[in-house]
């Protein structure tokens, strides 16, 4: 269920002083006269909100629409700047040319802004303001340049419904705008940079850098480089040849390299340049142009005569942002334009056949239940996710709200599930959200309420749903928490234990997330043993398994039988291990819950809270077939909800989840799933021992409410590099021998 956050506007302070809080310009700025823009000028990318939404010429529209977000460069995303921090600065945009500038409304309108539009006005224009300041911006995280832009210090750029508009309250991460170096050229001299690395005396050089914000390098394999006036002279040194390599930023790749002129120092001397096997004409200008290899840096060979040199005139590299290309994917459950009615909270399972069943909110309304209408749609995959059915209704809501009535309009949504597939038959157990009421405003007497929605046929029909609220508020009654006022179980994925049977199912845990009687968010977990009829809290309910500053969890199963849950936090995850005493009774006990984040080499979520999946696999370490569990929490890598990707940490032995301590700390890497906004995400093993990973992605840059949410599917060598494989011959009855009950009974 998303949390809403409220705006923070102390930052807004930032826009109402004097000049100096006026930012020193994270760009170089360039000269515009009517022959067009100066040979030298940086271009750059402008990206709104954590999502990067990239603003670009929009063709003469009365607005500019913030919708894609994974760049090609095009001339229409591109913007340079020119003016300075006291006057302000005018900005251009590459596709629309020196005729046109970034312009902003003079009266403001709608709401706050909100109905004045960011466009491209040619300079002057009556009604309009064209000079613009810049107050840096730490919403997008520490890591990234961003900034708030204004055209009158009190309105700041927004997006408002996919258009650049205006907000007086917005100095937050939806009006934070990054600032990246697009397209750069600079020249390769004694006034653009200087020589860092060299001899000991200081008359031989062996590596030049650029004095850029994005520093260039020019390196030789000897100290063979020294300056000639301002140019820079290369030689062959003692070895009669030497290599030279010129070097991008990273992130960067060489589009060109050019020179006015190559001078032999000796006219006499047999020298020569070769790149690639073939030699460089001292009378060409354009000595590389290559923008397909995108290769971040290019080496040439000097060679002759022992010590020959050439001074190189006029040398000048043009380097581009190198733009990842997205993964390929299967987008389940697409939300296509800003207008259409978005998808959220994903859910998925595997089925006792193999097939693959995803879920995920139809959001009418477009927020959380308790706003309207929701309904449940599915999608089914019986070749392992190669192909998938069509889109199919499971359950819809009638969107009708009565307040204070905790009977009325039951039906009015249901969102958030979680699934489960029974591993021994065709039965399929859903969860969800549902009805009218809100989960920040239920309280015991009208509280949000669950459904249970029941499937014989592995997903492909359903049953009416049963409301079984109760089953999970009145444990808390009587409690040192209790009453609760509002619940809810996690969504994603209800997991079945593998090592407890104590009638005709495995034994099904949830995570569930609660507002004590104080309010406070607190987290526990639930556990069914007749395939979800009937529920009990696991432990007791005086205490969660995060008793405080809990959020939306999941639970899984360590390899010892005990019992996790994962929560989502601000900047990491709170984990905790509930141990048994007699896991057929489910008699044990808690630990103290422990957090996962930079600071302990954790998992990290930076500048964002947001729900993700955890699963722990048998594997064998590839290097030298070591047995051991890997785990693998997945969540967004980037600043904000962006970049959704997966970590992933060993368990060597029982050491490494000793404790929760042991098992938040230190983990061991992480796999970048996507290149662009993205939020909640789950996963589930497939019958082949592939994973199936669904989140939600801003694959259309809707920016509406909701996410497409598109499937992948990974081994475990691709998301650890190579490093781990699943181990197929696990038997885990037998790791817990080894590992737990032999050494207790030693002791």
């Amino acid at each position: 269920m998303k949390r809403i956050s409220l705006h923070s506007i102390a930052t807004l302070a930032l826009l109402l002083c004097s000049t100096s809080a006026w930012c020193k310009a994270p760009f170089r700025v360039t000269t515009v006269t009517e022959k067009g823009f100066a040979p030298e000028t940086a271009w750059y990318t402008l990206a709104i909100g954590s999502s990067g939404l990239l603003i670009s010429d929009n063709t003469d529209k009365e607005y500019i629409a913030a919708k894609k977000n994974i760049s090609g460069l095009t001339d229409a995303e591109l913007w340079c700047f020119s003016g300075d921090e006291k006057s302000g600065y005018t900005i251009y945009n590459k596709q629309a040319g020196t005729k046109k500038v970034l312009a902003a409304p003079a009266t403001m309108k709608g709401d706050q802004g909100s109905e004045s539009y960011v466009v491209l006005k040619e300079n002057g224009a009556e009604g309009y303001n064209f000079r613009w300041s810049l107050t840096p911006s730490t919403d997008l995280g520490a890591n990234v340049e961003a900034y708030y832009l204004s055209a009158d210090k009190k309105n700041i750029v927004n997006n408002r419904g996919g258009k650049l508009a205006f907000w007086t309250g917005g100095a937050d991460s939806g009006s934070s705008i990054a600032i990246a170096i697009a397209e750069e050229s600079t020249d390769i001299d004694a006034l653009n940079g200087t020589f860092t690395a060299g001899n000991a005396a200081g008359t031989w050089f062996s590596k030049w850098t650029g004095n850029g914000k994005q520093p260039v390098t020019l390196g030789c394999n000897a100290n063979n480089m020294k300056f000639a006036g301002n140019d820079i002279a290369c030689y062959t040194g003692t070895a009669k040849s030497a290599t030279y390599t010129l070097a991008a930023p990273k992130g960067y790749y060489i589009s060109a390299i050019k020179v006015e002129k190559i001078v032999k120092e000796n006219s006499a001397d047999e020298v020569k340049l070769t790149y690639d096997g073939n030699e460089i004409p001292f009378d060409r200008n354009i000595i590389y142009s290559n923008n397909e290899k995108q290769e971040q840096s290019i080496s040439v060979t000097l060679s002759g005569a022992t010590n020959c040199g050439v001074t190189i005139k006029g040398l000048s590299v043009t380097f581009k942002r190198a733009f990842e290309k997205p993964e390929p994917s299967i987008e389940l459950f697409p939300t296509l334009t800003s207008q259409a009615i978005p998808y959220r909270i994903p859910a998925i399972t595997t089925t006792r056949k193999g097939h693959l069943l995803a879920v995920a909110d139809y959001r009418h309304c477009r927020y959380d239940i308790g706003n309207g209408r929701i309904d449940l749609h599915g999608r089914i995959s019986e070749d392992g996710g190669k192909t998938w059915g069509n889109i199919f209704t499971i359950i819809e809501g009638d969107g009708k709200l009565v307040n204070n009535d905790r009977n009325a309009s039951l039906a009015a949504g249901y969102g958030d599930p979680c699934i489960v597939a029974d591993r021994e038959s065709d039965r399929v157990l859903m969860l969800c959200v549902c009805g009218y009421q809100t989960f920040f405003y239920s309280t015991r007497e009208v509280p949000n309420q669950v459904a249970r929605l029941y499937s014989e046929d592995g997903g492909k029909t359903w049953s009416k749903p049963e409301v079984i609220t109760e089953q999970f508020y009145t444990p808390f009654d009587n409690s040192k928490v209790g009453p609760i006022r509002s619940m809810f179980i996690g969504s994603g994925r209800i997991f079945q234990s593998r090592l407890t049977k104590t009638g005709d199912y495995y034994r099904l845990y949830a995570a569930m997330l609660a507002r004590d009687k104080d309010g406070t968010f607190c987290n526990f977990v639930v556990y069914s043993d007749d395939f979800g009829k009937e529920w009990k809290i696991l432990g007791s309910t005086d205490k969660g398994a995060v008793p405080h500053s809990g959020d939306e969890p999941k639970t899984e199963e360590l390899p010892d039988g005990s019992i996790l849950i994962s929560s989502r936090c601000g900047g990491g995850r709170y984990y905790n291990i509930f141990r048994f005493d007699n896991p057929a009774t489910a008699e044990g006990e808690w630990a103290e819950m422990a957090y996962s984040g930079a600071r302990n080499n954790g998992v990290t979520a930076l500048n964002n809270s947001c729900n993700g999946e955890v699963m722990i696999l048998p594997a064998v370490r590839n290097a030298d077939g070591r047995k051991m569990y890997i785990a693998l929490q997945s969540l967004p890598l980037g600043s904000g909800r962006s970049n959704v990707g997966i970590y992933y940490k060993e368990l060597v032995d029982y050491n490494d989840f000793l404790t929760p301590a042991h098992f938040a700390k230190d983990w061991d890497g992480r796999y970048k799933s996507s290149i662009t906004g993205s939020a909640y995400s789950t996963m589930t093993l497939q019958k082949d021992n592939s994973i199936a990973f669904i989140y939600e992605e801003d694959t259309h840059g809707t920016n509406g409410g909701g996410y497409s949410i598109v499937y992948k599917n990974y081994t475990l060598e691709k998301i650890t590099g190579g490093k781990y494989s699943i181990d197929t011959a696990e038997n885990r009855a037998l790791y817990l021998y080894k590992n737990v009950i032999a050494p207790l009974s030693n002791k």
